[in-house]
């Protein structure tokens, strides 16, 4: 089971929107948004909520680091197994 997440995106970088990324997890309904005090205040009530709750924990979430990390040893294995002959 997952825990409910509250994204609290840091509004004021240059190199990371961390606002878009807050956003888009939100979107996909695996945590909530918070860019505001009151958002965050209405995030903390909202995860006190069971249903909501219950939504957020089940949602499953795939970044892709699974299929990226077995690609990676897919590809090392395969260096390694060459590298040999």
């Amino acid at each position: 089971m997952g825990l409910p997440t509250v994204f609290i995106p840091y509004l004021h970088t240059r190199t990371d929107d961390q606002a878009e990324r807050a956003a888009r997890a939100a979107a996909l309904g695996v945590g909530l948004c918070a860019s505001s005090l009151t958002d965050v205040r209405t995030a903390l009530g909202g995860v006190l909520d069971d249903d909501l709750r219950e939504r957020l924990a089940s949602r499953p979430a795939s970044t892709g680091a699974q299929q990226a990390a077995e690609a990676i040893c897919a590809l090392a294995q395969r260096g390694a197994d060459t590298a040999l002959v």
